[in-house]
């Protein structure tokens, strides 16, 4: 079975390795997680404490095959295949083999050149850095459904009625399929809540760990505030002075939210893998 490969740049389409040149298949791909624990050294005690651990950046190694019947055929697709490769920015890949799952990468340093003298194929490998050291989720978590965005691996199989929008509820339950906590304070992740439809100010709060958020500020039906990580933005303009500068945080698995009053709100954040 052949694996393709999905390639996208900032907000340009997603490309395909059959867009890049003709014969050119993904082998494999292989990627371990790597993790390291800082320790605090104290003089008049013997060993270290442990401070913190973090996940560090990977590498993603991926083996491809290029067939060519002749040289030039070479010549022409080894330049497109660099020049696809060979990008400054961060760049999105995914493959068949788990397609739900994205990656934010830099390409290493590679070389291509035919297995053998007079062969008419090259097989290579590619390192790309991934500076997160995680994975994430093809779709966000309002944008996945048991018919859209759901795969193996996601932590997903046995929640039932997966919902990240609700409206004039004061309490409900969201699930963090991640791996890990999503915390857009210390881990700087990515999680936008968005709130319409509320009259004065507004508390969100996660009973599960104690985080919360409040807009001081008054605010009506027609206004849209969002919740970015932890700047907050009414009707599209900054406006975290009108906040208590709090944040949510979301542990892995279910999360209790409570509102102080009703609203309509949306909480949106890809899923989060370390491996």
């Amino acid at each position: 079975m052949e694996n393709n490969f999905y390639i996208k740049y900032g907000n340009n389409p997603e490309f395909s390795l059959k867009d890049i040149t003709s014969n050119l298949t993904l082998l494999k791909l292989d990627e371990n997680p790597s993790i390291s624990n800082v320790y605090q050294n104290n003089v008049m005690q013997d060993g270290e404490m442990w401070n913190y651990t973090t996940y560090q950046p990977t590498t993603v190694s991926c083996t491809f095959l290029l067939w060519f019947s002749t040289w030039q055929d070479y010549l022409l697709a080894k330049h497109d295949i660099m020049q696809a490769f060979m990008q400054k920015e961060l760049f999105r890949i995914r493959t068949d083999i788990d397609k739900h799952l994205v990656r934010y990468v830099r390409t290493a340093p590679f070389t291509i050149a035919p297995n053998e003298d007079g062969s008419h194929w090259a097989t290579f490998t590619v390192a790309f850095e991934n500076p997160s050291g995680v994975k994430y989720s093809y779709l966000r978590s309002d944008q996945i459904s048991q018919s859209n965005g759901w795969g193996y691996g996601l932590n997903l199989a046995d929640v039932p009625n997966l919902n990240y929008h609700f409206n004039n509820q004061t309490s409900f339950r969201i699930f963090n399929a991640s791996d890990i906590a999503v915390d857009p304070y210390f881990q700087k992740h990515d999680l936008k809540i968005t709130i319409k439809s509320a009259n004065g100010g507004l508390t969100v709060k996660n009973t599960t760990n104690e985080t919360s958020w409040t807009f001081k500020g008054s605010l009506n039906s027609n206004d849209t505030v969002v919740l970015d990580g932890i700047n907050t933005y009414k009707n599209n303009s900054y406006d975290s002075m009108e906040t208590d500068f709090g944040y949510i945080k979301l542990e892995k698995g279910w999360n209790e939210i409570t509102l102080d009053k009703v609203a309509d709100i949306t909480f949106s954040f890809p899923f989060i893998y370390t491996f």
